[in-house]
């Protein structure tokens, strides 16, 4: 997923929160990834490595004692973070 744009998210709250990550691929072809039963989303904008829509790397998901983790770190240095 490397060098992909991160276009659009969505957080839905009622029935359970569900979020939807839009993604445009090298070939600029939509791509999602939809996660279920959201407990945490934080999506910071600092943009300490400078202003960028593209994604840098995907860790996850990870089991953890709580249940799955997903990490979208932005080229921008930002880590995106749904539980």
């Amino acid at each position: 997923m490397h060098d992909w744009v991160l276009v659009d998210i969505v957080f839905k709250w009622e029935g359970g929160g569900s979020c939807s990550f839009i993604l445009r691929d090298r070939d600029s072809n939509s791509k999602y990834i939809e996660a279920r039963k959201v407990s945490e989303l934080i999506i910071p904008r600092n943009e300490e490595w400078g202003p960028s829509s593209s994604i840098n790397k995907l860790r996850g998901p990870d089991q953890d004692l709580k249940g799955r983790k997903l990490e979208i770190e932005m080229q921008s240095g930002d880590v995106i973070v749904v539980k």
